[in-house]
């Protein structure tokens, strides 16, 4: 047979399995529908996956989907628009265009847009199936954009939101697959959701409550915000409870979900999904969040979280000092503007349309120059022009003095507060940078102290801390307050309250 024999490396293995993956999930998320029979997660997929091997993959794997879960009314125009998608990417391979994050979602949205469009504007109702077709298009493009960072090639992240939004999106294929009229998808997506707000806090669980809450409402085509209204809240309460234990946080999302169902009435199926979702989410090993969260007996490992915070103080105070050199070497050179400014920009508005311009400005230069080079010091003490500041023989000349004094007095307040600004500006900037050398020593300082703190259990503090406050001069108190104290978890916390003045008054603000 010749010696053709196939040589495995490692990478072979691999790079088989990543094909493999895309072919299922591909074939998976064709399951997800939405209303008007479209299913644009498996579209974001062919898209996020790009051009090459695992582009075909995908391709292949959402021809199978069409043929298992669409009839052939959808399956047609969904083929057609992920072909296009496919060697849309492969005719722009190698290009820096397809190198940008918005190439893949955008053509996959449009391409799909242009092929649904057809059919849409061919139905008997096109402006009732406008808004399916729309939403749809969004979704294809939001998801090509979160599996992005999992599916493209050499972008093997496991990223915590591609994840989240993947994991959702394969659960929705299994909103209609119900045992004893609980829905298996929604009750998983609330275990999802559940373990989402507990690891990563509030916000996160009301940001992904909302959206799987959102996208299980269109996904059953029954219209309402019911779910999303649910969800959103269940996330929201969940994860406040994140720094707690897990019966708190599961007690927390059902009774959200009952108080989002109340209005629906009880016999919503909402109430014992949420409740399936809490008790998996109970059920969960330890291991599955990570061993972040300990029991309030133990003792944390001082001397690690000291090293860690140590290093993390001396490369803050090194890039305060970087900053600080960094001013100190592009310090603009200080030009003061010319008092000439405020007669030349004031001649320019009197002058040019004046009679004499001629002759003051050109045959008599020199004693007009000489006039105004007299009165400036005069402006500059007073703060305005008046007559007897210039002399007589260009006062007596001049047949437009009262304007003249208009307009310098004008550009004389304009150039003083330019000046006042500037003045200010550079104080400014000397003060910062003096603050920014001044932070860095301190958290030098303090990042080489905390070398020598050696906490551990049982033991008393290593260390206190003081406050030294000295009012300003001139003034009999602090416009600064510090306050330190200790919390139950044992951290201790400084709080300086700085920057509102001097006096009584910034002492009671601050």
């Amino acid at each position: 047979m010749g010696h053709r024999d196939m040589i495995w490396s490692r990478h072979q293995p691999a790079q088989l399995l990543a094909w493999g993956i895309r072919f299922f999930l591909a074939a998976a998320l064709t399951a997800t529908q939405t209303p008007g029979d479209y299913a644009p997660f498996a579209l974001g997929c062919v898209a996020a996956c790009g051009p090459g091997a695992g582009g075909i993959a995908a391709l292949l794997g959402a021809g199978v989907g069409a043929v298992l879960f669409l009839d052939f009314s959808g399956a047609l125009p969904f083929l057609a628009a992920a072909i296009l998608i496919f060697t849309t990417a492969a005719a722009f391979q190698g290009l820096k265009l397809l190198e940008g994050p918005l190439f893949h979602p955008l053509a996959g949205a449009g391409l799909f847009l242009a092929v649904s469009g057809i059919y849409v504007l061919q139905s008997l109702s096109p402006l009732r199936n406008l808004a399916p077709c729309l939403a749809a298009t969004a979704l294809v493009g939001i998801s090509a954009w979160y599996y992005q960072p999992l599916l493209q090639a050499g972008g093997e992240r496991p990223e915590p939101d591609s994840l989240l939004f993947l994991a959702g999106s394969i659960l929705l294929a299994l909103v209609d697959v119900e045992l004893a009229g609980v829905s298996v998808g929604r009750s998983l997506l609330c275990l999802l959701l559940a373990y989402t707000a507990y690891q990563r806090g509030a916000m996160t669980g009301v940001a992904a409550g909302l959206g799987a809450g959102l996208a299980a409402d269109f996904c059953s085509g029954r219209g309402g915000v019911l779910f999303g209204a649910a969800y959103g809240l269940a996330g929201l309460l969940a994860g406040s409870r994140s720094s707690g234990r897990r019966i708190w946080a599961a007690l927390a999302f059902w009774g959200a979900a009952a108080l989002a169902a109340l209005p629906a009435g009880l016999s919503t199926p909402l109430l014992p999904e949420a409740a399936v979702g809490a008790v998996l989410f109970l059920m969960l090993p330890g291991r599955a969040f990570g061993g972040k969260r300990v029991m309030r007996g133990e003792t944390p490992e001082f001397p690690a979280a000291l090293e860690g915070m140590r290093a993390q103080l001396t490369r803050m105070a090194a890039a305060l000092r970087a900053l600080y050199d960094s001013m100190g070497r592009a310090a603009p050179v200080s030009t003061e503007e010319n008092p000439a400014v405020v007669f030349d920009r004031a001649a320019e508005k009197v002058c040019r349309g004046c009679a004499l311009c001629e002759l003051c400005w050109q045959k008599e230069y020199t004693g007009t120059f000489n006039a105004l080079n007299d009165a400036t010091p005069f402006l500059l003490e007073r703060g305005r022009a008046l007559a007897k500041d210039f002399p007589s023989y260009f006062a007596d000349r001049c047949i437009h003095l009262p304007d003249f004094l208009t307009a310098v007095n004008g550009e004389l307040s304009a150039f003083l507060l330019r000046r006042q600004y500037r003045r200010q500006l550079e104080e400014t900037r000397r003060s910062a940078r003096g603050q920014y050398a001044q932070l860095s020593e301190l958290l030098t300082a303090t990042a080489a102290g905390l070398g020598e703190v050696r906490a551990t259990a049982g033991e008393a503090d290593l260390c206190r801390i003081g406050a030294a406050l000295r009012p300003k001069e001139g003034e009999t108190v602090c416009g600064d307050t510090v306050v330190s104290f200790r919390t139950e978890g044992g951290l201790l916390c400084l709080l300086l309250a700085d920057g509102m003045g001097s006096g009584e008054a910034a002492r009671r603000e601050s």
